[in-house]
């Protein structure tokens, strides 16, 4: 049940975003976006929540951790409407960003509009991260603008 409901979702994206989407053996889909990250989505058990996520980079212990870590807690604690929650994950020791999307809740046409800033954010702190950066050096607000940046074309 899950994967038709997901492989619906995915293939509505497809035609949005002119590439192939389907799910994996895991019953979720990796997006590559132009080499520079990669993107998850899977749609959590109860069907409830469209799950994006992106692991953004190692953090090795120590100073750069520790700042890293406090950076993205500060983001956290940004008033909403923000984008994205920062988490570390223990298990690939790495600093990740996910977002939940209520499936039912929003469409195709809003679960993009969340997806294109939502990549926005996750590249800036990998960059910051790749370039020895505990945070990027100055904080965009990934939700307003009008960045039409397209990272799933030409």
């Amino acid at each position: 049940m899950i994967a038709d409901k997901f492989t619906l979702l995915l293939e509505d994206l497809s035609k949005h975003l002119s590439i192939k989407l389907a799910p994996d053996e895991n019953n979720s889909c990796l997006i590559n976006i132009r080499d520079k990250i990669e993107i998850q989505l899977e749609l959590e058990q109860s069907e409830t929540y469209l799950i994006i996520g992106s692991i953004l980079g190692e953090l090795p212990p120590g100073k750069f951790r520790e700042d890293t870590l406090l950076s993205a807690l500060s983001a956290n604690a940004r008033p909403y409407p923000r984008l994205g929650t920062f988490a570390y994950s223990k298990k690939v020791n790495s600093l990740i960003l996910f977002e939940k999307i209520e499936v039912e809740v929003f469409n195709v046409e809003n679960i993009l509009g969340i997806l294109t800033p939502f990549i926005k954010k996750a590249i800036t702190w990998k960059d910051a991260l790749d370039n020895g950066r505990s945070a990027p050096t100055h904080e965009e607000d990934y939700l307003s603008g009008s960045d039409t940046t397209n990272f799933f074309g030409e």
